[in-house]
């Protein structure tokens, strides 16, 4: 993954920006397992450019649907620990989807 130092162009610059803002605003990020933020933030960039492309909704459900799918396998929520007692195991994470009719 290319730091955004390391970019030149103005426009991925942009990209990293928003995406990094829109991950450091969530507060799902801190019950994450440590180093998710990284996952999720090269995953974002990486299906980026499909995002931009899309010319239906139908196209966006299937993207979005693919992204969910992957979150769901690759992020973990953290373990929690109270006392040095383990009160929350590491697991993965589970998607809920809502789906709000117009």
């Amino acid at each position: 993954m290319t730091e955004q130092s390391e970019l030149d162009d103005p426009e991925e610059i942009r990209l990293h920006n928003i995406t990094d803002m829109g991950l450091a605003f969530s507060a799902m990020i801190r019950l994450f397992k440590r180093g998710s933020k990284k996952k999720l933030r090269r995953k974002i960039l990486d299906e980026t450019s499909c995002v931009f492309k899309v010319e239906s909704e139908e196209s966006f459900a299937s993207i979005h649907s693919d992204f969910c799918d992957w979150g769901v396998k690759n992020i973990l929520l953290a373990e929690k620990k109270r006392n040095e007692q383990v009160i929350k195991r590491l697991r993965f994470s589970s998607a809920i989807l809502i789906r709000i009719e117009s």
